[in-house]
C-alpha cells in the first residue's frame, strides 16, 4: 500500500495542497456525504497513509480521486487512460477489496504485487503470428 500512498502524496503535491488543507478538504467533502465517510482525517493521518503505513479505506480512497481530480483507477493501481473493456476487471477488484479488513487487504495487495513482478519478469508472450 505505501504506492498508493506515493501517489497520494504525489497528486496532493501536484494540486499545491498540504497535508493539512488536504485533510481539511477530505472532512468538508466527507460532511457532505452520507454516513459513508467519517470526517476525521488529520494531517498526522495523511502522513501514515502517504508513508505506507495506513491503508486508507476505501471511501477515503474515493474522496482522495475527487478531491485530486485522478481517475481512481489511475490513484490505486497507477494505470491511467486504460480502455473501458479493462475497467471492468478494475471494478470487480474493487468489489472483492472493498470487502475485506485492512489486514486482509495488504495480503492481497502484497501478492498481486508479487505475481504482477512474477509475471512481468518470467512470462514472455510474443505477438500472435498472422498468416
Amino acid at each position: 500500500m505505501q504506492q498508493l500512498g506515493e501517489r497520494v502524496a504525489f497528486y496532493r503535491k501536484k494540486c499545491k495542497l498540504s497535508q493539512v488543507k488536504f485533510a481539511e478538504q477530505v472532512n468538508k467533502l466527507g460532511e457532505e456525504l452520507p454516513d459513508d465517510l467519517p470526517c476525521d482525517m488529520t494531517r498526522h493521518r495523511i502522513s501514515r497513509i502517504e508513508r505506507g503505513l495506513t491503508i486508507p479505506s476505501l471511501p477515503e480512497i474515493v474522496a482522495f480521486s475527487l478531491i485530486l481530480n485522478v481517475d481512481l483507477n489511475c490513484l490505486v493501481h497507477n494505470v491511467c487512460d486504460i480502455p473501458k473493456e479493462k475497467e471492468s476487471i478494475f471494478s470487480e477488484l474493487e468489489r472483492i477489496v472493498s470487502k475485506m479488513d485492512d489486514v486482509k487487504r495488504e495480503v492481497l495487495m502484497g501478492a498481486m504485487e508479487a505475481l504482477a513482478i512474477h509475471t512481468r519478469d518470467n512470462i514472455h508472450c510474443s505477438p500472435p503470428h498472422t498468416s
